[in-house]
């Protein structure tokens, strides 16, 4: 059964929607109107569970690398070692910070990672004050399943300080990741986004899905996690997402995946 806390007068979704739309998921759900403060939160306490945020450690580690100056900007290249990916083609060529980011690189995050080191990595998480912080797990596979752990609450609020560009970095590592982070756009409206899966080594699988959307004078910050269910991957988090947001008129016009 859905724990569900709703907090809105006229904002366009519907808690209905939401239970509907994830039935076959344990769902931590939560998007928020940033000009009127509306919100809908699904998931009750799940909402503060720490889990590992997989590829949606890529917005901090992408700032990360920027503000060390281990990468320049968005293109940024770093050579592919040659080892093939073949469940992963969109891997197996060079990669900027631009392509990594949107084909989820996981070794081009790596190779980030390693370059910045252990003790630069740890600075910048206790300074941002990211999930639990706890970096131990290694340098390539902290975030992976492994030892960092972060909220979808803390998820939202990094989000929304990157909108305003209030996070310790510079606001040029902020506007490149803002830029970078861009997913789609239509008629109105412009989505900044993450996916994240680990389908291995937890129980039934976690899919994250993150992000926010500008459309006119609002912005809607939005983070959610699925477990259990058929596919508890970070593109079928986004796909049911894309779905609502659609319904709800955020994105009018978006694409069907």
């Amino acid at each position: 059964m859905l724990s569900l806390v709703v907090s809105t007068v006229s904002a366009p979704w519907n808690k209905a929607d939401v239970t509907a739309a994830f039935k076959d998921y344990k769902i931590a759900f939560e998007i928020k109107n940033e000009r009127s403060g509306e919100s809908l939160r699904v998931g009750g306490a799940g909402l503060k569970e720490r889990l590992a945020p997989c590829s949606t450690y890529k917005i901090m580690n992408s700032m990360i690398g920027l503000e060390t100056g281990v990468i320049k900007d968005e293109n940024f290249v770093i050579k592919w070692d040659g080892t093939k990916h073949p469940d992963f083609p969109d891997w197996d060529h060079d990669q900027t910070l631009t392509s990594a980011y949107h084909y989820s690189c996981v070794w081009y995050y790596q190779e980030l990672a390693r370059r910045v080191g252990h003790d630069r990595m740890q600075h910048w998480l206790n300074t941002v004050g990211y999930g639990n912080r706890d970096i131990s797990g290694g340098q390539t596979a902290f975030w992976l399943t492994s030892t960092l752990k972060i909220s979808a609450d803390e998820q939202m609020a990094m989000l929304r300080k990157l909108q305003l560009g209030s996070l310790a970095f510079s606001a040029r590592t902020q506007e490149i990741v803002r830029k970078v982070s861009i997913w789609d756009q239509g008629d109105g409206w412009v989505l900044h986004s993450k996916t994240g899966t680990s389908g291995s080594k937890l129980p039934g699988g976690l899919g994250w899905y993150v992000g926010y959307i500008e459309r006119g004078p609002d912005t809607y910050t939005f983070a959610m996690n699925i477990r259990g269910g058929p596919r508890p991957y970070g593109p079928e988090a986004r796909k049911i997402a894309h779905g609502l947001f659609a319904k709800w008129g955020l994105m009018p016009g978006i694409k069907a995946e």
